[in-house]
């Protein structure tokens, strides 16, 4: 059996219309119907050329399922590595993603992750 695939996107901000602008943190496309299942906000630090982040919090659990894909204007099968796109998602977690995008900091980013919180 193999093992699942974490993916990860950077949620920048919500649009007017409820999609998400995303950021594919992940080593692999993100497809349509991929279903994230923890929140987090991290806060990111620099010491010259190294980056690292930090867990505000530990990860909180959602269910929003990827139902939309629009890159460039044009609707999209997956998401590129490293490329951006506005997801539209379906599921449990959206109050709890805005939230989070409402009342962060400076060089504070919020991540979704297909894989569960770990417990």
């Amino acid at each position: 059996m193999f093992a699942m695939a974490d993916l990860e996107v950077m949620v920048d901000r919500l649009l007017p219309d409820g999609r998400a602008v995303v950021i594919n943190n992940s080593d692999e496309e993100v497809p349509l119907g991929t279903v994230f299942r923890s929140l987090q906000s991290r806060r990111t630090h620099r010491e010259g050329d190294r980056f690292w982040q930090e867990p505000l919090a530990a990860a909180e659990l959602v269910e929003l399922e990827v139902s939309e894909i629009e890159s460039w204007r044009h609707p999209v099968a997956s998401l590129g590595r490293g490329h951006n796109a506005a997801f539209r998602f379906v599921g449990v977690g959206g109050e709890l993603l805005q939230s989070h995008l409402e009342h962060r900091e400076k060089f504070v980013y919020v991540f979704l992750c297909s894989l569960p919180p770990a417990v």
